[in-house]
């Protein structure tokens, strides 16, 4: 690949995404990076939002697919058993 494909956007990238698990959960799930997130239902809704966290309880949400994001707009897929 050129050296373009992998320039700084890619290392900017990995410094900002992290690590759900465990995924599938119950819940709590952990993030490999203390930041804000916010778990987002598949209407578009904020259902938690968190700051300076690397922990959060999903234990009151209802079974279902959901999306994590960071301040960064990383965004990642959780399912909720």
């Amino acid at each position: 690949l050129p050296k373009s494909l992998l320039g700084p956007k890619t290392i900017k990238e990995d410094n900002e995404t992290f690590i759900i698990s465990p995924n599938p959960s119950n819940y709590e799930i952990y993030l490999t990076k203390e930041d804000d997130y916010q778990v987002i239902d598949f209407n578009g809704r904020t259902v938690i939002s968190v700051k300076s966290s690397q922990k959060i309880d999903i234990s009151d949400l209802p079974p279902g697919l959901y999306l994590i994001r960071n301040k960064n707009n990383v965004t990642k897929i959780l399912i909720k058993n």
